[in-house]
């Protein structure tokens, strides 16, 4: 079985090699685990990825593949960030792998505190962990004295508030230095694209019950009713009662801001008599409490453009489908990954997933 998929950049074979060994004892020991003492939300997640295992483990690995290609160091010396890990499923790699220093980040606690839980009972605990976010990260480790390597996610850029500010706090790390961020929100492939602009939509309109395994800091009121709620505290804070228009224009207009944003929109809003621009995207919408996008679709290649301007050397790559367990799913990947490889600008539209990939030299 194929691990590490080439993407258009190569990954040594010895690395290719520690990470296809780390893939398969994680294939072996995972689903063997004991994970009872894991919160319910981590339960459920970890049961969503072993229905998958062996897709999921070459996804990362591949990821983690192209992150520490280019640091021009021993992987026992290396230094391995994963940013937004949840469950740190990636972090678990990098340390079979033989990283020498991992971190797991997340701005969430309760997996913060579950993947540090899952690496002991595998044996496979990483060397540190930091719940916030990434400024977090780089003063935790300008205090102990560590120089970061690499940095990796998945699935995470497309819920990050402002990607631009993430970019930029990348570039202030010294060099070299890697950064792969890949997302499965790939707005270029139509099968992934319209199921996510629904996503949008049920978001945006509707209320949802509590369910077991939620992420206890997500918002139950629909993303609109929340904005909306936030544009009347405003109104009531200035001592103004807004009409039912005037704020469902706001709660419209300021789709895909969080509240310190909306805040300011309503009080320029107050102040000037003007509405806000509106929101540039059709369907992309966050959390107004938290700012965590929901599935955002963004182009690459702009993403791309923002490491470059901030001292990276940056591509866009197409991803390619992963490990399967029955002999006809495995044809079928292969022949769709044989088409992304001839496929040119026109392989995204192929892709289950985009990486966003640039490396940055002293």
């Amino acid at each position: 079985m194929q691990i590490v998929k080439d993407l258009g950049e190569r990954v040594p074979g010895s690395l290719r090699a520690a990470l296809t060994e780390a893939a398969l004892h994680l294939k072996m020991t995972i689903p063997k685990a004991d994970v009872s003492g894991l919160s319910e939300y981590n339960r459920a997640y970890l049961g969503r990825k072993l229905a998958v295992l062996d897709d999921v483990l070459c996804l990362y690995a591949t990821i983690l593949g192209l992150a520490l290609a280019r640091t021009g160091k021993k992987l026992s010396e290396t230094t391995f960030v994963e940013y937004g890990a949840g469950l740190g499923l990636m972090s678990l790699l990098a340390v079979r792998a033989g990283v020498g220093t991992v971190i797991v980040n997340d701005i969430y606690d309760v997996s913060v505190e579950d993947a540090g839980k899952l690496g002991r009972i595998l044996g496979l605990a990483p060397a540190r962990s930091v719940c916030g976010t990434l400024e977090d990260v780089l003063r935790t480790t300008q205090d102990q004295g560590l120089r970061i390597d690499a940095v990796a996610s998945y699935d995470v850029i497309e819920h990050v508030y402002d990607a631009s500010g993430l970019f930029h706090l990348l570039a202030a790390l010294p060099g070299p230095v890697s950064v792969t961020m890949a997302s499965g929100a790939n707005p270029y492939n139509p099968r992934i694209a319209r199921p996510i602009r629904r996503l949008h939509h049920d978001v945006e309109t509707r209320n949802r019950e509590p369910e077991p395994g939620r992420k206890e800091r997500d918002c139950l009121l629909s993303y609109r009713e929340a904005r909306a709620e936030i544009v009347r505290q405003c109104f009531q804070e200035a001592g103004r009662r807004p009409g039912e228009q005037e704020t469902q224009a706001l709660a419209e207009r300021t789709r895909g801001m969080d509240a310190a944003d909306i805040r300011q929109a309503v009080s320029w809003y107050l102040t000037k008599g003007a509405l806000p621009a509106g929101p540039a995207h059709p369907s992309n919408t966050c959390d107004p409490y938290t700012g965590n996008f929901a599935e955002r679709l963004m182009c690459p290649g702009e993403l791309s453009g923002i490491l470059s301007k901030n001292g990276f050397r940056a591509r866009v790559l197409a991803g390619r489908y992963g490990a399967a367990k029955n002999a006809a799913l495995a044809a079928a990947k292969a022949l769709a990954n044989a088409a992304i490889l001839v496929s040119g600008p026109a392989a995204m539209a192929l892709s289950p997933y985009y990486v966003v990939y640039g490396v940055k030299d002293e």
